[in-house]
Order: C-alpha cells, then structure tokens, then sequence
C-alpha cells in the first residue's frame, strides 16, 4: 500500500520538530545551567546586543544568557512535545534567536565552526515552516474543493427537483 504524500510530510513535521525541539531544550539546559557544561555556561553574552543602538541599553550578560537558555527549552520543549498553533510560534521564536546568534558571532568575527551549528539548525527549523505550509495549503485546497463539490451536488439535486 503506497504511503500518501500528506502522511510522509506529516512524518517528517514530527521527525523535525522532536529532534530539533530536542536539540534546543538541552542546548538552552546547558546555558542555564553549569552542572552540565561549564563551557556553554561560561559563554559571555551580551557582549554584542543587536538592538543596542536602537535600545541605547545593553543587557547584563547573565540576565541575556538566562533568557535566551529559558526560551531556548520553553520553545524547544513546546516544538517537541505540544501540537497546535504552539509549535508555529516557538518555531519562528526559535528562528529569530538562531537569527540573534548568528549575528552575534558575525560581529564578533568567529570562526565558522562556531556558528555553524546555528545556521544549521536556522535551515532546519526553516524547512519544518516550508513543509508546515505546504501541508497548510494543501489541506486549504483540499477543503475549498469539498465545498465545491457540495455546491454542485447541492444545486444539481435543486435542478431535479424543479
């Protein structure tokens, strides 16, 4: 029995939101926490904040560091685990801070290594909003035709009975 086009992309929405829900839960853990790792902890943030021209204020680096690790597992958790309009929210919420990282390590001119893995994750949670909207559409579409097709099953049994 052949698998439809919808399931697969069904399969793969879930495939993509666990795993990288995974990945950014344990990645914020690790910014927020230095039992896990001391390295990740130890990461100065702040240092560079896009909107400090615009703000005219630069966060401390701690209270930065605590509130993206905290969005990183609330979102991460949420594209994991939570179905519904949740998960669309803390995909573009996720995107926007791997935006911010990236951006960040661009300023400072790191190496490529060090960003590497927030661009990686960007394309990933950008092809899970690509394969989110093709589903979205092809259920629209599919849901228009049905209306259709009740319009003219409607206005034919009309037409016999007149």
């Amino acid at each position: 029995m052949p698998v439809s086009e919808s399931h697969t992309n069904a399969f793969v929405l879930t495939a993509l939101s666990v795993s990288v829900g995974l990945f950014f839960a344990l990645n914020g853990t690790f910014k927020l926490t230095p039992a896990i790792s001391e390295d990740m902890h130890k990461i100065l943030f702040a240092k560079v904040f896009p909107l400090n021209k615009q703000l005219g204020w630069k966060p401390k680096g701690k209270v930065y560091r605590k509130t993206v690790g905290s969005l990183e597992v609330v979102c991460g958790l949420l594209l994991a685990l939570i179905p519904g309009p949740l998960k669309l929210i803390s995909n573009v919420v996720l995107l926007l801070l791997m935006g911010l990282e990236f951006y960040t390590h661009c300023i400072l001119k790191n190496d490529i290594s060090r960003y590497s893995t927030s661009v990686t994750f960007a394309l990933l949670l950008a092809c899970r909003l690509v394969i989110y909207y093709q589903g979205y559409q092809r259920t629209k579409c599919s849901n228009v035709e049905k209306i259709k097709v009740a319009e003219r099953e409607k206005s034919d049994t009309q037409k016999k009975e007149d």
